[in-house]
């Protein structure tokens, strides 16, 4: 929500690491609890998080990078996620 948070503790292993995966939860910017529809740029607690105004990059698994805007729907981040749904994503979903 764009000022600090608690300090928080990360268990072993790199930012890639299995402890240290990014889970789609959203969350609620009026009450800041989970689950919420912000889904990027709400929380740096294990969600899409970046210090870049309006948005994040992300790596695609064909290695493309995209910046992905932090008023996106939280179904259609859902649907960037998933690998084994067969959804099709465009800009206008």
């Amino acid at each position: 929500m764009r000022r600090p948070g608690p300090d928080q503790t990360v268990d072993g292993g790199p930012w890639a690491g299995f402890h240290t995966g990014i889970m789609l939860a959203g969350i609620d910017p009026i009450t800041e609890t989970r689950p919420g529809p912000c889904a990027l740029n709400c929380s740096n607690e294990r969600e899409v998080y970046s210090f870049h105004q309006g948005g994040a990059n992300a790596v695609f698994a064909d290695g493309s990078v995209h910046f992905l805007n932090e008023g996106m729907n939280i179904s259609v981040m859902a649907r960037l996620f998933t690998r084994a749904g067969g959804e099709v994503v465009s800009d206008s979903n």
